[in-house]
């Protein structure tokens, strides 16, 4: 069961991706930009249920979705106010 959601939830946004662009595209209220319009909104409403099944089943199972180890190489010194700054603007370009 799990599979076969993930696999409509990958059809729903294989559907998803080029419906927007042709919903954004086509002149406004014409038949084209319906239909787009109008198969973009299933598809994203596909992605969102089956996004909710999906995530359930790991709260529901209580299954971890991954472990992984925090390791540093090396020590890493706290940075003053301008450091953590100059950070943060640099993390927002990323």
């Amino acid at each position: 069961m799990y599979r076969s959601i993930v696999l409509v939830h990958i059809a729903c946004g294989i559907v998803a991706l080029p419906t927007y662009w042709m919903a954004a595209l086509a002149r406004k209220g014409s038949p084209f930009h319906k239909a787009a319009g109008t198969a973009y909104l299933a598809s994203m409403v596909g992605i969102v249920l089956s996004s909710i099944y999906l995530a359930a089943s790991f709260f529901i199972d209580g299954k971890p979705v991954g472990e992984y180890p925090a390791v540093a190489l090396e020590g890493v010194p706290v940075a003053g106010f301008f450091g953590r700054t100059w950070d943060t603007i640099q993390l927002w370009f990323k």
